[in-house]
């Protein structure tokens, strides 16, 4: 290997193995319990494979070491299909449901890869190809496997699709980032197959395989999205001072190369630096604001029960309180009703009975008429008091019906 021969292509295996390796690793410390943060460590390790293969490739000296760097990288590439997929159905919570379908799906990766490793049906050999000195050639099953690994690549494209409208807001933010994420990957991955079939297409889009992991990664965070710009800036800035050192201990120690070098290298920290903490100031300032409209909204909720569950307590209130007052006005109209119709009639026996008193002329007989007379025009003004409290609630049309009766 020649580490002075290192140019963007292998730059480029070398970034993506940074980006897969940090937020790999940051991912799945978030939270280790989490599947869909253990399926992504596992999408992203097979990205560290392949772009470690990738960046010893480019930077091999023998046909034998291009080789053996050719199949460690497609190894990666290989396990990049069904990790996707797993990755896909744990991002929806579907894995129970397609458990016998993953085991197969990794099975026979595997069997791509033990064919990859132990025989040439991947990779036969290597050719020059365009500016390149050692190019992949493809084996027999090398096309049976670009087959499935585009199938596979459609298949979680095609999963992520079909649950979109069904998801909540939450998760149709994470379906969006994950779809352009995978587009770009693949499309930036697959401009390496071309060569493989002798098709002049250079695969200078290799680095945006770093966009995929970055995008699916934050769906996988639920992160806000100014909290994923401050990860991506330090994610970036890390990566950046990697490149500096590694160009800074293979471009020489002659004066004239190496300080101009160095100056660039401590530029860039200082930079770095300052663009880490302007994030991470910022990120303080976000979160802060974030729990204020967490608490403020929480407050409101809380009025928000308040006011309905007194409002539920009055509507009842009202309610019981109607229904009282329809029973006393019920009983006001049954009262006149029984009351008035008896009195009538003993009113008419008194008065016949007063007209056979003045007959016999019974002095006495006509003091007890009287004064029977006298207790049933004071039981009446009782009665008529009863019908005006009804007449108020019920109308005059209750009461002239009540009196005709």
């Amino acid at each position: 290997m020649d580490f002075s021969n290192i140019n963007y292509y292998a730059l480029s295996g070398l970034f993506n193995f940074f980006v897969a390796l940090i937020f790999g690793l940051f991912v799945y410390l978030k939270d280790r319990k989490s599947e869909v943060n253990r399926a992504f460590l596992f999408l992203t390790t097979s990205i560290m494979v392949w772009s470690s293969g990738y960046f010893f490739w480019h930077i091999s000296t023998g046909e034998k070491l291009a080789l053996l760097f050719t199949r460690i990288l497609m190894v990666g590439t290989i396990m990049v299909s069904p990790t996707f997929v797993h990755f896909v159905l744990a991002l929806l919570g579907k894995t129970r449901q397609y458990k016998l379908f993953l085991r197969c799906s990794y099975s026979l990766f595997w069997f791509f890869n033990l064919a990859n490793i132990f025989t040439l049906l991947i990779v036969s050999g290597v050719a020059p190809f365009l500016m390149f000195q050692y190019w992949p050639q493809p084996g027999f099953l090398f096309h049976f496997f670009l087959f499935a690994w585009i199938a596979y690549a459609l298949y979680g494209t095609f999963l992520l699709i079909r649950s979109y409208p069904k998801a909540d807001a939450s998760q149709k933010a994470q379906i969006r980032y994950v779809l352009v994420g995978i587009n770009l990957a693949y499309l930036a991955g697959g401009t390496n197959w071309p060569g493989w079939y002798g098709i002049p297409i250079p695969p200078i889009l290799t680095p945006a395989a770093s966009i995929y992991v970055i995008m699916i990664g934050y769906a996988a965070l639920k992160h806000h999205l100014f909290n994923m710009r401050v990860l991506t800036v330090e994610l970036l800035t890390f990566t950046i001072w990697g490149f500096l050192l590694l160009r800074l201990v293979t471009a020489g120690y002659s004066l004239g190369v190496f300080l101009p070098n160095l100056v660039l290298f401590v530029a860039v920290i200082i930079i770095g630096i300052f663009l880490i903490r302007a994030g991470l100031h910022e990120a303080k300032l976000n979160s802060q604001l974030d729990d204020l409209n967490h608490n403020l909204q929480k407050k409101v909720d809380e009025q928000t029960k308040e006011i309905r569950s007194a409002y539920e307590v009055e509507k009842k209130a009202r309610v019981e309180l109607e229904e009282l007052d329809k029973t006393k006005t019920d009983f006001i109209l049954a009262a006149q009703h029984n009351l008035r119709t008896p009195l009538t009639i003993t009113k008419g026996y008194v008065e016949e009975i007063g007209a056979e008193s003045e007959k016999l002329n019974s002095p006495q007989l006509k003091t007890f008429v009287d004064k029977t007379k006298s207790s049933l025009e004071i039981l009446a003004q009782l009665i008529s008091g009863l019908i005006d409290v009804t007449d108020l609630k019920v109308g005059k049309e209750g009461f002239t019906h009540n009196k005709k009766s």
